[in-house]
């Protein structure tokens, strides 16, 4: 009786080492799929169920701009020496970053109070600018950063008093618009 595989013995161990190496390149594809599975989440964690008896949602509106995000150059355009430094402290302690403080670069005569200088990009920055100084008025130039200049005017005294924390750090009175999950156990 003849053996059904009477091929040599390199044959057989070519054959053996070909069936090995596809065996360990598909090991090697499954576990990158499962890997990725996992990285994007489409695989394990928490089984999530969906809660379906939720609130109105949020309008599409951008959240409220803080202090700490808000760039500001503070510029004196009055004859008052140490006008802008002043300021640029107060709006510090305020959480504000501030940029340059100098006198106006732009020589602008201000009657009033402050003009607030800023781009499209700062429109929301010099709203939450101008809450600190009242009776400042808006100027939108041609600038493409969020940074926004404080000028100050002939009848500039002092920061007005500082908005209540819910006036500019306001949370949105709904709820998001994505629906809420929560994990279970099942």
């Amino acid at each position: 009786m003849t053996h059904p595989d009477e091929r040599p013995p390199w044959q057989r161990r070519q054959r053996r080492q070909r069936v090995t190496m596809a065996a360990l390149v598909l090991l090697v594809i499954g576990a990158g799929l499962v890997a990725a599975g996992l990285y994007l989440g489409v695989i394990g964690g928490p089984s999530r169920k969906v809660d379906v008896l939720s609130p109105t949602p949020c309008s599409t509106a951008a959240p409220a701009l803080v202090p700490g995000r808000v760039k500001v150059n503070v510029y004196n355009a009055t004859g008052r020496a140490g006008l802008a430094a002043s300021t640029s402290t107060g709006l510090r302690l305020r959480g504000f970053v501030i940029g340059a403080v100098a006198n106006d670069p732009a020589r602008a005569k201000i009657k009033g109070t402050a003009l607030i200088r800023h781009g499209r990009k700062g429109s929301a920055a010099a709203k939450l600018v101008a809450a600190q100084v009242p009776g400042a008025k808006l100027a939108v130039d041609k600038r493409t950063s969020a940074v926004v200049d404080l000028v100050l005017g002939a009848t500039f005294k002092t920061l007005g008093p500082t908005p209540s924390a819910a006036a500019t750090t306001a949370a949105p009175a709904c709820v998001p618009s994505t629906p809420t999950t929560s994990p279970t156990n099942s």
